[in-house]
């Protein structure tokens, strides 16, 4: 159940005993820091994922496909997609508070208030 292409990114999360990995292969995987399994296979972004970061009970990722996904981890299901915010793929993403920022090859810095 490993990724297919390049693993991009990764988040752990000890209290939840969680791993989130981003890969070239379009898909985010949360695997089970216990026993090494991957529990779940996140699916929504057409080209390869970049960044995933948590925020509470979620997870944020961004892409080439130049989205902001945000999922219910809980649920295991995608919640929200936002797009036209940059004009070249999302590399990278901070979230805090109620603040994300993205980072793009276009060389600018989005900042979305939630």
């Amino acid at each position: 159940k490993e990724h297919k292409g390049t693993i991009s990114s990764l988040q752990l999360h000890i209290p939840r005993n969680i791993l989130m990995t981003s890969s070239g292969d379009h898909s985010i995987k949360q695997w089970d820091i216990r026993t090494g399994e991957v529990v779940h296979t996140y699916t929504g972004h057409t080209r390869p994922v970049m960044s995933v970061q948590f925020y509470n009970d979620r997870m944020v990722s961004t892409g080439f496909d130049m989205t902001v996904k945000i999922w219910s981890i809980k649920e295991k299901k995608e919640m929200q997609s936002i797009s036209d915010i940059h004009s070249q793929p999302i590399r990278c993403l901070k979230f805090q508070e109620n603040v994300l920022l993205c980072g793009s090859y276009d060389a600018t810095v989005s900042v979305l208030n939630f």
